[in-house]
């Protein structure tokens, strides 16, 4: 993750706003790497309150993840509707 992302992080934490990291592109890394780094991730996320778990990881190359992605996006749409 990069310095903005951290920063992005630290943003929606103080605002309490709930959040999920997305990893993209996922189909340029060898997938032992990604999953590697998505623990890595969930790990150092630990402490804070407004992150969803888990990380997902999405290739527009290949379709990857984009239903898991999809469905969680569905299930805010109709969190949001309420």
């Amino acid at each position: 993750m990069k310095p903005r992302d951290h920063e992005l992080i630290d943003m929606m934490e103080r605002s309490q706003t709930k959040y999920q990291i997305v990893l993209t592109k996922t189909d340029l890394v060898f997938p032992i790497d990604v999953a590697r780094r998505a623990t890595q991730i969930e790990e150092s996320l630990k402490a804070k309150k407004s992150v969803v778990q888990p990380v997902m990881m999405v290739s527009s190359k290949t379709g990857a993840g984009f239903q898991c992605l999809r469905t969680a996006l569905a299930k805010v749409a109709r969190f949001a509707k309420l």
